[in-house]
C-alpha cells in the first residue's frame, strides 16, 4: 500500500483470506484499498463489518472517517461521531492497535498523528514493524536528520524474522548514497527472499534502468 499498489494490495490480501479464512486485518486491507481506489461506499460497507474488532478497531475508524470525509456530501455527524470514537478506542488501544492505525496514518500522509500512535507502539515493546514504519515516515519527511534517524530505526528493527520493508528501507539508504550498484544488491535479496514482492521487482526494474542494463530490465519485466 505504501507505494500506491491498491490492486495489488487487495489481491494479496484476498490470497490471505482464501489461506487464513476472514482475518480483520486482511479485510481492514480490503476495505481501506477500496477507499484509496474510490470505491467508498464499498469501502465503507467493508470496514463497518470489523470497526469493533480487537486490534482493527482504531485503523478502522480512522479510515471510515477518512471515507466519510472523501463523499462528495459529507455526513459532517458521521465524521464527528467516528472521531470521537477514535479519541475514546485509542486510550485503550495495545501495540498491535497502535501500530496498525500509525500505518494507515502513514500511508494516507498523516505523517504527524502517525509518528505520535507508531512511537506509543515502539515505548510498549520495541514493535519491530513499527521501528520499520517509523524509518519509513522518517525518510518520508525528507528532513535533514531524517536519513540518520531512519539507519538507526532500521538497525533497531533488525531481528530473527525477515521482512520486505526492512529490506527496502536499507537499500532506500544505500540509493540515497548514490551506491545504485549496492542497492540493486539488496533489492534482489529482497526478491530471493519474498518472490512476490511487487515494489521490490519494480524498483529494481528502475535502478537497471538507471545503471542502462537493458537485457535485465527485460529479464525483470518478464517476472
Amino acid at each position: 500500500m505504501r507505494e500506491k499498489y491498491y490492486g495489488h494490495a487487495q489481491t494479496e490480501a484476498l490470497e490471505g483470506m482464501r489461506k487464513y479464512g476472514n482475518d480483520p486485518l486482511l479485510k481492514f486491507y480490503i476495505g481501506a484499498n477500496k477507499v484509496l481506489e474510490g470505491r467508498i461506499q464499498e469501502g465503507i460497507s467493508e470496514l463497518e463489518l470489523i470497526k469493533d474488532k480487537r486490534d482493527v478497531n482504531v485503523c478502522s475508524l480512522l479510515a471510515l472517517s477518512y471515507a466519510h470525509r472523501m463523499c462528495k456530501v459529507v455526513d459532517k455527524e458521521a465524521v464527528q461521531m467516528l472521531e470521537s470514537k477514535v479519541k475514546e478506542e485509542r486510550k485503550q488501544a495495545g501495540e498491535l492497535g497502535l501500530l496498525f492505525a500509525g500505518r494507515y496514518l502513514f500511508l494516507i500522509g498523516k505523517h504527524d498523528k502517525a509518528k505520535e500512535y507508531l512511537d506509543r507502539a515502539i515505548k510498549m515493546s520495541n514493535n519491530q514493524q513499527a521501528l520499520i514504519t517509523r524509518g519509513w515516515l522518517e525518510l518520508e519527511l525528507g528532513k535533514e536528520n531524517g536519513v540518520k534517524k531512519a539507519a538507526k530505526l532500521f538497525e533497531e528493527a533488525e531481528g530473527e524474522t525477515p521482512d520486505p520493508d526492512l529490506y527496502f528501507g536499507k537499500a532506500k539508504l544505500i540509493e540515497l548514497k548514490r551506491n545504485f550498484s549496492g542497492c540493486l544488491d539488496m533489492i534482489s535479496k529482497t526478491i530471493v527472499n519474498f518472490h512476490n514482492f511487487v515494489p521490490a521487482l519494480i524498483e529494481k526494474m528502475r535502478l537497471q534502468l538507471a545503471l542502462q542494463d537493458w537485457d535485465q530490465v527485460l529479464d525483470t519485466a518478464n517476472r
